[in-house]
């Protein structure tokens, strides 16, 4: 879950988002294209998403953010030959 979170926020960072207010839905769709054109599995990415969706809640009940950036974009699990790319 850290390993996970970790690197979103540090993709974010290199994306010019600075503070946890500021991220929106495109943040996120840019990293799962960007952890799908690594090589990452259709599992791996649903697995990362299933991390950065419980954070998206604790920011959420924490009120940090006022929004669910996460709502809307879904991974399909399956074989890697047979990846199912995200649907926003």
């Amino acid at each position: 879950y850290r390993r996970n979170i970790l690197s979103f926020t540090d993709f974010l960072y290199n994306e010019g988002v600075k503070e946890v207010r500021e991220i929106k839905t495109e943040n996120l769709k840019k990293y799962i294209d960007m952890l799908i054109s690594h090589g990452k599995s259709p599992n791996s990415v649903a697995n990362i998403l299933a991390s950065i969706n419980t954070y998206n809640r604790y920011l959420l009940k924490k009120g940090v953010v006022d929004f669910s950036f996460t709502e809307g974009i879904y991974i399909t699990k399956g074989k890697k030959e047979n990846a199912n790319h995200p649907y926003f």
